[in-house]
């Protein structure tokens, strides 16, 4: 019976050893092969960049009839994920809620995408429970007031978890939306289900530089030069001559102990260019930069720059051929404030009959 390892044997041949090795590969294909094919059409292969990783994890992007397949009891069983694993059981309660023509979840929520830490323990039978992030329907800031705003995150975030928001939730949630500046917006909400330390993430999005600091001081309590430093190399120009801001800001929050001090911004590569087998020259000076700072090794650099393109092939679960895009999604950039920086690359593959293109943004 195909499954979506299958999907990830037609991506083998063009993925870059450097950044995807051979043992990698294979614990990608081992965590996925549990999962129909039809459930996704769009793969990250998320890449460390510095020298000492090999470690590569997965995200997939699943719309409502991929939802539904995960909100049926029998999906969970189907290839060895077994009845009592605590998080499928939850993933597919939300997946009941979200699907259900009329409900609140599904005005709220227009796709999800599942983030696999490859990697991470887990206690459920070989198959952990992948974190969920969810695309806000109508995530413009000038839509709605802050109050709106937190009771849309609040439902979101409940529905995540499974349970009634803590305190300090509902205090980080308050804060981060009320200090929202303007002209920013949350297009995303997830929760991380097989982690260690299970943390809510706000998903900020078109963040002026100029209030990055301030926002950040009052959220997550960081700043100084390092901060500024990555806020710079992830910070785009809005327009010819316009402000310049961070297109998207990860806060993470935890139940106890409120926003964590580990940051998240993530600069995205042109689309367009990259179907032609080209990055922009703004894109390849930023991996540059960051091949001189110890931030990506060079080896990974050019690693990624040969990654975009497109193909056609044969998808085991499809009757005729498919197209293959391939382009870098984007670099992420993670803080944690004594510890240090470090830098992913995310390369993302989207299948689709020939002739039905769709577009969809990544978290």
């Amino acid at each position: 019976m195909p499954s979506l390892a299958d999907t990830l044997d037609v991506m083998r041949p063009v993925l870059p050893p450097a950044l995807v090795s051979a043992a990698a590969f294979e614990r990608t294909r081992t965590a996925v092969q549990h999962l129909p094919p039809e459930i996704t059409d769009g793969i990250h292969f998320e890449c460390r960049l510095d020298e000492r990783s090999t470690r590569v994890d997965l995200v997939i992007i699943v719309r409502s009839r991929g939802g539904r397949l995960l909100a049926s009891s029998a999906a969970q069983a189907l290839r060895g994920v077994p009845p009592e694993a605590g998080g499928w059981r939850r993933l597919a309660a939300f997946c009941r809620r979200w699907t259900a023509s009329g409900s609140r979840l599904h005005e709220l929520i227009d796709h999800i995408w599942l983030e696999y830490d490859i990697e991470a323990s887990d206690d459920e039978g070989g198959r952990p429970a992948p974190g969920v992030f969810c695309h806000l329907r109508r995530p413009q800031r000038t839509a709605h007031t802050a109050g709106e705003l937190c009771r849309r995150t609040l439902a979101v975030v409940e529905a995540l978890t499974g349970h009634p928001a803590s305190r300090i939730v509902r205090e980080c949630l308050s804060v981060s939306m009320t200090r929202l500046p303007r002209d920013a917006a949350v297009p995303y909400l997830g929760f991380m289900l097989g982690r260690r330390l299970p943390t809510i993430r706000v998903c900020i999005a078109k963040l002026p530089l100029a209030d990055a600091e301030t926002y950040l001081a009052a959220t997550a309590a960081v700043g100084g030069r390092s901060m500024a430093r990555i806020a710079s190399q992830a910070a785009l120009p809005d327009g010819a001559g316009g402000p310049w801001y961070v297109p998207m800001l990860h806060l993470d929050i935890h139940d106890n102990r409120g926003f964590l001090r580990r940051i998240g911004m993530e600069r995205p590569f042109p689309q367009l260019c990259q179907l032609a087998g080209e990055t922009g020259a703004a894109e390849r000076n930023l991996l540059e930069a960051l091949t001189m700072q110890d931030l990506c090794a060079r080896s990974k650099r050019d690693a990624l720059l040969t990654w975009p393109g497109r193909s056609v092939a044969m998808m085991r679960h499809e009757l005729g051929w498919s197209m293959v895009e391939r382009r870098i999604n984007h670099v992420k950039f993670v803080h944690e404030p004594g510890v240090g920086t470090e830098t992913k690359g995310y390369l993302f593959a989207r299948h689709y009959r020939r002739g039905n293109r769709r577009q969809e943004s990544a978290p």
